[in-house]
This record gives structure tokens, sequence and C-alpha cells, in this order.
């Protein structure tokens, strides 16, 4: 994560084996509602929701956007990261990577996907967590980490909330 004036930029790798961060990795799993156990630490909470992050293993589905997995796994990626600098809010960049060979049929559809909420406010291992979706990059999973530095931006899709 780095600050771009008043925006925190937040690289986030959505694997369907892991979830990536600059500083976290965790399993691309989710449980959803009554499936989560209450003595778990991994609870997300959104939408009256809750879920268990990190259990379980995600299908493969081919497009990403089909079901709000991704989108609740994002939020947990961005409160693990804002956690890791003391934060609980902020106005955020999402720099998002998706494999190569899908970047060009997916990008557009899966920006507006992660930019859906533009004020989001959610609970994640009990701590409440205030954001601002400023908008998104879609890039090449490869590239990821030079988003989240704010390095090399040519090629990124950008989309404003």
């Amino acid at each position: 994560m780095i600050q771009h004036n008043d925006t925190l930029i937040i690289g986030l790798d959505h694997g369907y084996g892991n979830m990536k961060t600059a500083n976290h990795c965790f399993p691309t799993g989710i449980i959803p509602g009554e499936d989560a156990s209450s003595f778990a630490q991994n609870i997300l909470e959104y939408g009256g929701k809750s879920y268990l992050i990190g259990e379980g293993h995600k299908d493969f589905i081919p497009d990403k956007v089909k079901d709000d997995d991704f989108y609740h796994l994002s939020l947990a990626g961005i409160a693990e990261e804002l956690d890791t600098f003391g934060l609980s809010e902020g106005k955020i960049h999402i720099a998002a990577g998706l494999p190569l060979t899908w970047t060009g049929a997916q990008k557009d559809a899966f920006a507006a996907y992660l930019a859906k909420n533009t004020d989001v406010t959610f609970t994640y291992r009990k701590k409440q967590y205030t954001i601002k979706i400023a908008g998104v990059s879609i890039d090449q999973n490869r590239r990821r980490q030079y988003l989240s530095t704010g390095l090399r931006r040519r090629r990124a899709v950008y989309h404003k909330a």
C-alpha cells in the first residue's frame, strides 16, 4: 500500500488459490452465513451478512464477477492492508490484477464490479472499516506489483468510482 495525495493505493491479486496484497496472502476461500463459525477470527461482516474468509476453497469460475465472493475477498484484503498500517478508514484506489489471457476480455467488467459501491462500511476480525472506493485499475497479474507501488501505470484500465 502506498499513499498518493489523499488516496491509498492497494494492490490486490485475485488468485484462485490465494488472495495476495503487498503484505498479506490468504487462501481464496469464503464460507457464507450460518456456516461461518462464531469462533473463527477471519469473519467479514458486510451488508447484514457474515462470511468466513480464508477457509474452504473457491471453485474455479471463468468469470469472477458471477457472484460476490471476490468482492468480499477484496474487502478482506483491503482490511488486511489497512490494519498493517494501523488504519481503519481511507480513500482507496484498488490496483487489481487479472491473468494475462483475461485482461482484455474481463478488465472493464471486473473494474466496475470492484467499484460498484463507492462508500463501504464493513467489519473484519471484529474491527470496523469505513472506506471510499476512489477508483480501480486493472492490469495483468504479473504487473500488479508495479501498480501497488505507483510505478508504471500505462496499459492499466482506470475506472473512477
